[in-house]
């Protein structure tokens, strides 16, 4: 019986060791003094993530654009109207800011094979992003573009 509490005591100080600094912890009584021993160590990449380039094609025809205002910010949504059936992952990119107005572009991705074009509300197309009052302040208009028209709503 011994031997297992001796065994079990001396597993959970070896756990306490720090023996290298990725493991040094708040807990670790052996780390209270060592200096740095509470730096948090960041898991993002030194030079930064990887920036992607946006490969999907803007949609051609916005068919409206709303601002609907919440309690925390404002929700910006597109409806728009692809040529035919089965486009997807659509989502409005923000392109920037120029002189108090937000540009965004609507976009989505089209079908990997030929779609018959069908009616007008099978192949609508909804996108829409959130905005935080501290996003919104200082904006006057919101301009959601696409290939052939853009609107504009103000948030």
């Amino acid at each position: 019986m011994h031997k297992i509490w001796a065994f079990g005591l001396t597993l959970a100080l070896a756990a306490c060791s720090g023996g290298n600094r990725a493991s040094l912890s708040s807990f670790n009584p052996f780390n209270w003094f060592r200096p740095g021993a509470g730096t948090v160590q960041s898991l993002a990449p030194a030079r930064g993530y990887a920036r992607t380039v946006e490969t999907r094609p803007l949609v051609d025809r916005l068919t409206g654009a709303f601002a609907e205002r919440t309690p925390t910010g404002v929700i910006i949504r597109a409806t728009a109207l692809p040529p035919t059936q089965g486009y997807y992952n659509a989502g409005l990119t923000n392109e920037g800011v120029e002189n108090g107005t937000l540009t965004l572009s609507f976009r989505a991705r089209p079908p990997q094979v030929a779609m018959p074009a069908g009616p007008a509300p099978l192949r609508e197309l909804v996108a829409a992003i959130y905005l935080t009052r501290a996003q919104a302040q200082g904006l006057r208009r919101v301009r959601v573009q696409a290939a052939g028209n853009s609107r504009t709503v103000r948030p």
